[in-house]
């Protein structure tokens, strides 16, 4: 079928997709507070014919900076924060 585009995925902000020329879903605002110096935005991302990526968008003193990775590199960040969390709340009950 000439002129066929491949499916959006399911997760796909179709809003502007066509005029951005890759998948992505909504920025995703990490923010509890609402007050952090940094802005921290993820999304997931996906170019025709590459597999998905977690994107994450970095807002510093109105430079932003936008960084790719892997699901496989998402999964292990997962991983090390949460060691590293956890790491953080002890030092934090000890010091009590």
């Amino acid at each position: 079928m000439r002129g066929a585009r491949p499916a959006h995925p399911s997760w796909c902000d179709r809003q502007g997709c066509e005029a951005r020329e890759f998948h992505a879903t909504a920025l995703v605002p990490v923010a509890p507070a609402g007050d952090e110096q940094a802005l921290f935005e993820v999304q997931l991302w996906q170019h025709v014919g590459s597999q998905p990526a977690l994107a994450l968008q970095v807002t510093d003193d109105e430079v932003t900076a936008h960084h790719l990775m892997t699901l496989r590199q998402a999964r292990l960040l997962i991983r090390v924060l949460a060691r590293l969390l956890v790491s953080a709340a002890r030092t934090r009950r000890a010091a009590r």
